[in-house]
């Protein structure tokens, strides 16, 4: 029988209003917004495509409306997820310490960004995948 993968520690599925959004890093070494939340919104995966064919490090950062803070640094070949929940029973953690690669949740608060750099510009495609309005 199959069954539901929830995140570790949950009792049941997250509530919230779930959506998808995408963006194209079209700067050169400039964070472009890929989401602004406007209520409290827990970032549930985020996704990086290269278009390019060659290995690109890509920096993703969480905005509070003054300063860019890094939240991953990840270097992408084809694809590769910079943010990927946890759920029980996971086999990307084999210990209790997870490293700076194994990103597995962030919430942001009203007015909070989620944003990406690149070295190249209309290489990397970012798709974020959130719930809003969580508690």
């Amino acid at each position: 029988m199959p069954g539901y993968a929830y995140p570790v520690g949950a009792d049941q599925a997250s509530s919230g209003n779930a959506g998808t959004t995408s963006a194209l890093i079209d700067t050169v070494n400039t964070p472009v917004t890929i989401f602004t939340a406007t209520t409290k919104t827990k970032i549930t995966s985020i996704l990086l495509n290269n278009g390019l064919g060659t290995i690109l490090p890509v920096t993703v950062y969480i905005n509070d409306g003054t300063v860019n803070r890094p939240l991953a640094q990840v270097r992408v070949y084809k694809w590769r997820y910079a943010l990927q929940q946890l759920v029980s029973g996971d086999t990307r953690v084999e210990s209790a310490v997870l490293d700076r690669d194994a990103l597995t949740e962030v919430v942001l608060m009203p007015g909070d960004s989620l944003k990406a750099s690149c070295r190249y510009e209309d290489v990397i495609t970012v798709t974020a995948t959130y719930l809003e309005g969580v508690s």
